[in-house]
């Protein structure tokens, strides 16, 4: 959750809207070696896919952490060597350390794992047995279901193969009809 909340942040949800271009697969901000300023997209770590750049994400946020990474994983964060383990041990703690600004651990929490946690699921489970998860019209069912406009049979069924009748079809227009504002 972590680093995904990072990802969000440093990358603008995916957007690289940044200093950082997307072919770079740099999902965390890292740096070269050779570091360099912000606003330098050549300071930036460069990876061959976004698979190599999440892994190195993680190995960084790793040692921040003071994790063990497993045996034998190849190490491909550059700058792995450089992080005093253990130096973060709390995202907030990244703060003054991944990233200057003091408050650069806060906003992780703040800004994108908190409203993360707030999330509630979808509920997944199927509003009527004969319309299974995955059928092409699911969700729309579920919209116009959930809002009055249609409901199922008595039996507890929806029939979303089945074929509308006029008079179904007139009920369904006058429903949406009879919800707009009227002028």
């Amino acid at each position: 959750d972590v680093a995904v909340a990072q990802a969000a942040k440093e990358t603008a949800f995916g957007r690289y809207t940044g200093v950082v271009p997307p072919d770079f697969h740099n999902w965390a901000g890292l740096k070269t070696t050779a570091g360099g300023g912000d606003s330098d997209p050549s300071a930036h770590a460069r990876f061959p896919d976004d698979s190599t750049g999440v892994r190195a994400h993680l190995q960084h946020l790793s040692a921040y952490a003071g994790l063990q990474l497993p045996p034998g994983d190849v190490i491909v964060d550059p700058r792995y060597a450089l992080v005093r383990r253990g130096s973060a041990r709390t995202v907030e703690e990244l703060g003054g350390k991944w990233a200057p600004s003091p408050d650069y651990g806060r906003s992780i929490v703040r800004d994108y794992l908190l409203p993360m946690i707030a999330t509630v699921a979808a509920d997944r489970t199927p509003a009527f047995p004969d319309v299974p998860p995955g059928h092409w019209a699911e969700e729309a069912i579920r919209q116009v279901t959930g809002r009055g406009i249609m409901r199922g049979y008595e039996d507890g069924t929806f029939r979303p193969d089945r074929p509308v009748t006029r008079a179904e079809l007139a009920a369904v227009v006058a429903h949406i009809l009879n919800s707009l504002p009227k002028n």
